[in-house]
């Protein structure tokens, strides 16, 4: 059983070490959107069998209704007896279809081995298609009869993996498309100039390939905005093998990567960070006369505190369209400690989340899901005798500025103070100066950590015990903490005094 996980600390003159949060409280995974497969319920004391793992051995498609293979534990399960769980799925559609199999999750390395058969009356016959542990990609079979088998190495275990393999498979009726069109794999059927535009239109992106002088093999994709040319293997393989990776745009993990708030003024997006895959996101504001965006942070789990991989994923936001070698860089995010809001003056944006390293040595209780929120705002008209923080979210008194407290969300009120120039912070206590870049990207740049203070998800680092008692309480008490939370808060008290830490309330799991 899991226990509540709350901490609460009452600090008189104290100083308070490292909280390290790796509690979860309830299940992270979100509907896809789509049709899935059931699991059946196992009355089995010893918990959930291959036949709960596996759910229904075969399906009938229908043209253009997306269904998911979801290949999981039953919810609320956490615990499989068996060491070695392999499926197979018999897979039909109409006749005259071809049939879409994408992998959109597969947690390395222990997700299965994927492998597509041919049919020949109700058995396997050949293999026309494999994917490696852990591995993501697309395939289209031309037959409207397959077998897909789900495989695991000999040293598997469920062991806390609520999902591990998501398979989403698609029927599309086959179409004859005119001379003087492209035809997709997927079967749709596209006007000839905008095959070879550098313009991504088919899921898989080969109305591009072979395109250009150096790209002219049928099985080379043309990177955008560059004359990088990699192999079609590797188009939505979930690795960003282009600048900016714009071979994993549009390939079914990320929602929608085309953001417009013309249309809906505030979008959130929730995207797990369990399995190696590149998100690229294109934002559009509603007109270029309202151009100011506002990302707020809810929670960045890019670091993994205390494993061998302490970097799996980077979140970066640029101006822009063309994220291809950091054009137009605004911040790059990938520590343990990130800034509430970050804003940016551009009528267009580009969002990458890029999972460089998978978390594969962890349960996955300790992983989570990245969420932010995207909106528009205007910005604030001050008065004279108030200060327009830089993002135009909030006004603070003149009195506030250079006072060794930021006040403002990007903390530009401690800027080109004293020596420091323009665009460097001024550390609070002992001078210095540090690049805007560096605030909160959890290094302390500052010797007094200033620059560290304020920054999600933990808060205000710095606790000075001179004006009295402190309460000092985990994220989000008294609901559990997040997952892979690290806070280091630095607490001062004045000389002489005698340090006392008293606990009211400690809780976390078994």
């Amino acid at each position: 059983m899991q226990e509540k996980a709350a901490i609460i600390i009452y600090v008189i003159l104290a100083i308070c070490g490292a909280s390290v949060g790796t509690a979860s409280s309830h299940a992270e995974w979100s509907s896809l959107g789509y049709s899935h497969s059931s699991h059946f319920s196992s009355s089995s004391d010893s918990g959930p069998s291959c036949l709960d793992i596996c759910g229904n051995s075969s399906t009938q498609l229908v043209w253009s209704v997306p269904y998911v293979i979801n290949y999981a534990l039953p919810d609320g399960s956490e615990w499989f007896e068996e060491e070695i769980c392999n499926c197979s799925w018999l897979i039909a559609a109409p006749d005259d279809s071809v049939i879409e199999v994408s992998v959109i999750r597969n947690r390395p390395p222990n997700g299965p081995q994927i492998s597509v058969y041919s049919d020949d009356e109700g058995a396997k016959s050949s293999l026309m298609y494999e994917l490696q542990h852990g591995e993501l990609g697309i395939y289209y079979s031309n037959v409207s009869t397959i077998h897909i088998a789900a495989t695991h190495p000999t040293d598997f275990s469920f062991q806390f993996k609520p999902v591990v393999c998501d398979i989403k498979l698609t029927a599309y009726e086959k179409q004859e498309c005119s001379p003087d069109q492209f035809k997709c794999y997927n079967q749709q059927c596209l006007v000839g100039d905008r095959q070879c535009d550098g313009k991504t239109d088919c899921q898989v992106h080969e109305d591009e390939y072979g395109c250009g002088i150096n790209c002219s093999s049928v099985d080379q994709y043309v990177c955008p905005a560059s004359s990088t040319c990699i192999g079609s293997h590797l188009v939505c393989d979930g690795h960003g093998d282009c600048p900016g990776i714009f071979d994993e745009l549009n390939c079914g993990r990320c929602g929608d990567p085309h953001i417009d708030l013309g249309f809906n003024p505030t979008v959130s997006i929730t995207q797990p960070v369990d399995f190696a895959v590149g998100c690229l996101w294109l934002v559009t504001a509603s007109s270029h006369s309202h151009s100011r965006f506002r990302v707020d942070i809810i929670n960045l789990p890019v670091v993994v505190h205390g494993s061998t991989t302490t970097q799996p994923a980077s979140l970066s936001l640029g101006h822009g369209r063309d994220p291809a070698n950091g054009h137009k860089l605004v911040r790059t995010m990938n520590s343990t400690t990130y800034p509430a809001v970050v804003t940016l003056d551009s009528p267009v944006m580009w969002i990458i989340l890029d999972t460089h390293c998978d978390a594969s040595e962890l349960p996955a209780k300790w992983l989570d899901c990245l969420e932010f929120t995207l909106s528009e705002y205007d910005i604030k008209e001050c008065p004279s005798n108030q200060y327009a923080c830089s993002a135009g979210l909030l006004c603070i008194d003149r009195t506030r500025l250079c006072d060794g407290v930021a006040d403002c969300p990007e903390f530009d009120d401690e800027f080109g103070c004293g020596s420091c120039s323009t665009n460097m912070f001024t550390c609070r206590n002992l001078g210095g100066c540090v690049d805007a870049s560096m605030l909160c990207d959890g290094q302390h740049d500052c010797t007094d950590g200033s620059d560290e203070g304020k920054c999600e998800p933990c808060g205000t680092d710095v606790i000075h015990l001179s004006s009295g008692p402190y309460i000092l309480s985990s994220i989000g008490y008294p609901a559990n903490y997040p997952h892979n939370a690290h806070c280091l808060w630095h607490v001062y008290a004045e000389n002489d005094y005698d340090v006392l830490v008293v606990f009211h309330d400690f809780k976390t799991e078994n």
